[in-house]
């Protein structure tokens, strides 16, 4: 477990890190077919999930991993670690929480003018329903990946919180031990994989991921090309 752990969330930061940033640009500087407040709450979520990969999987897990005596593991660091690493973590949930209710009452909202009959254009009136599918599609997407991801942590955490007994959390003979470091690495899993659920749910997203991977590659080839010019 100590292993796997060492190389999971190495790559998890690897992978997660740049691929919030390109999320927060993408959503900052593009237009992905997605309401102001939904681009508002995606580039926060991006922003969270970001502190949540630095403070937690980078500065604690990996580095616990890594080192044999990290440097948070005296005062004052270690306070201000749980500090940094709770209110990372809990900023995720809520806005996940927050967006996820935002999206309900605007599609709820939506569905009442219908109802009630106020006119949209010929013109408008698709681009409304393409809004609201991708909303929906957005909106399931998020909210249960998070869940699903989440579940696991939370009904070892509950466990390990109610027991009558004392507890050695590095003993991994014991089946709660390895259940709840798997429930953690699954759920921090959250802060990475966002841009991907994006990706595969919003088309518009998607070619911009592509757009800016093309450019990514392209801008690298031109700084290749001109260092072994400037070497021969």
């Amino acid at each position: 477990m100590i292993h796997l752990q060492r190389v999971y969330y190495s790559t998890l930061a690897a992978i997660g890190i740049p691929s919030n940033i390109m999320s927060f640009v993408i959503f900052w500087r593009r237009k992905c077919m997605l309401s102001k407040s939904s681009t508002v709450y995606l580039m926060s979520i991006s922003v969270a999930d970001t502190a949540v990969l630095v403070f937690i999987v980078v500065l604690e897990l990996s580095v616990k991993y890594l080192t044999e005596e990290p440097f948070w593991s005296r005062e004052p660091w270690c306070s201000l670690r749980d500090i940094f690493n709770y209110g990372a973590y809990n900023i995720s949930t809520w806005l996940v929480v927050a967006f996820t209710a935002e999206r309900f009452l605007s599609i709820t909202t939506y569905n009442l003018r219908k109802q009630v009959s106020i006119p949209h254009g010929r013109k408008v009136t698709p681009l409304l329903r393409s809004r609201k599918r991708k909303s929906v599609v957005l909106l399931v997407t998020v909210s249960m990946t998070f869940v699903l991801l989440s579940i696991t942590r939370s009904i070892t955490q509950i466990i390990l919180r109610t027991k009558g007994w004392p507890l050695d959390r590095d003993d991994y003979s014991l089946s709660i031990n390895i259940a709840a470091d798997i429930g953690t690495m699954i759920s921090l899993s959250n802060a990475a994989i966002n841009m991907y659920l994006y990706a595969c749910t919003q088309t518009k997203f998607r070619q911009e991921v592509i757009t800016c991977v093309k450019y990514s590659l392209w801008r690298c080839c031109l700084v290749k090309n001109d260092c072994m010019v400037k070497n021969r």
